[in-house]
């Protein structure tokens, strides 16, 4: 078992009712998460949500409060690097949502969605952010 670990922040983007989620390549499944990543050494969690979101999905983001925190591991049989993360809500955005970037390329994101927080519940999204929506935002 690894003993790696690290922080990263996601954004939770909502417009008329849905939210953004992209869908990462996980083996031969997709799963679907919120736009954000990893924070860079030296970097405030803020700074990272701004660039991370803007270089997956080219959206300029305006962080609002912290919703909670997940985790998952990066691995198989849940071993691998386990991820820390945080998710903002997001009080405004601007520009439209374009994924043909080389970031979004790099992370193994092949798609996004805006949907309703039931397509969400429905969608494969880890035990740990469904909880954490369960409970505070659906």
């Amino acid at each position: 078992m690894a003993d790696l670990m690290y922080s990263a922040v996601k954004a939770l983007i909502e417009k008329d009712g849905k939210y953004l989620f992209v869908g990462a390549e996980l083996g031969e499944e997709t799963i679907w998460i919120p736009p954000g990543g990893r924070l860079e050494y030296g970097e405030s969690p803020l700074e990272a949500l701004k660039r991370e979101v803007n270089g997956e999905v080219s959206l300029d983001v305006e962080p609002g409060d912290p919703v909670g925190m997940y985790h998952f591991f990066h691995g198989p049989d849940d071993e691998g690097e386990q991820v820390t993360l945080t998710l903002f809500e997001v009080e405004d955005f601007s520009g439209e949502v374009d994924m043909d970037t080389e970031h979004a390329e790099e992370d193994g994101l092949e798609d996004y969605r805006w949907m309703t927080p039931e397509e969400i519940m429905e969608a494969n999204i880890t035990e740990t952010l469904r909880d954490l929506l369960e409970g505070r935002i659906f």
